[in-house]
């Protein structure tokens, strides 16, 4: 019993150490506030700016990767690819040009975990995208982030053994009704 409670600790502390290793050091104390105007676009907004050429897909990803910064690699490289496209077609390449989708963990994505909030899965790694990762890929949207969620999403609110308890940023503990 005491070897199993052992491990499963050593393997929440070691997907912990994932995630943060994940978050680029010059991030963490950098601006900690984001691009607002952008972050205030509608996604309608966002792709219609961004189609126009108001925006480009490299100033939206970091506006929203300074809130989540856990797939910035893949998430700057598809927005270089597709500004890089823009400029060469003289407009947008798909329908959802640069618009950046946030997935939940149990969403899999090729070579990531799927975890779902089991301890046990952590080191589940997805051997292929699901069906929808593909369509919105074709789409050309971006995915920068994938986010916690309670084990098995069987909770009215975001807590698991993995990653403890996850607020939305507008939660005010005083007010239940957020």
């Amino acid at each position: 019993m005491l070897s199993s409670v052992f491990m499963a600790t050593s393997s929440i502390q070691r997907i912990r150490e994932l995630r943060d290793a994940s978050i680029p050091k010059d991030s963490l104390l950098g601006n900690l506030l984001p691009d607002s105007s952008v972050l205030n676009y509608s996604a309608t907004q966002l792709v219609t700016k961004l189609a126009q050429g108001q925006l480009i897909a490299q100033q939206v990803i970091k506006a929203y990767l300074k809130r989540a910064e856990f797939l910035e690699k893949e998430a700057l490289d598809r927005a270089k690819y597709l500004d890089e496209e823009f400029k060469k077609r003289g407009g947008r390449v798909g329908p959802l040009h640069g618009l950046l989708i946030s997935l939940k963990d149990m969403v899999t994505m090729k070579e990531r975990r799927i975890i779902s909030g089991w301890i046990k899965w952590i080191d589940r790694i997805a051997e292929d995208d699901t069906l929808i990762v593909k369509i919105l890929y074709e789409a050309d949207a971006i995915f920068y982030v994938r986010t916690t969620e309670p084990q098995s999403l069987m909770h009215l609110e975001c807590s698991g053994p993995i990653y403890d308890t996850t607020l939305n940023t507008y939660y005010k503990r005083n007010n239940i009704f957020f």
